[in-house]
């Protein structure tokens, strides 16, 4: 890995009244997504599935390393 590259862990499942930010890193599940919803992990939700996305649980995004 170079010195640039940027990695992220899902970190602890976001509930549903849960702050979210447009341009944000979340995991819906294993998969890393970039948030465009400024609201909540409710509307972030109610969005993924809109866009057909499957998934079980929010969690935040942590740096890896």
């Amino acid at each position: 890995m170079s010195g640039n590259e940027v990695t992220f862990k899902p970190g602890e499942i976001l509930a549903d009244d849960y702050p979210v930010y447009g341009d944000y890193f979340y995991f819906a599940d294993d998969r890393l997504i970039r948030s465009y919803i400024f609201g909540d992990v409710s509307d972030l939700k109610r969005d993924l599935k809109n866009q057909g996305l499957v998934f079980e649980n929010i969690y935040a995004a942590r740096y890896g390393g």
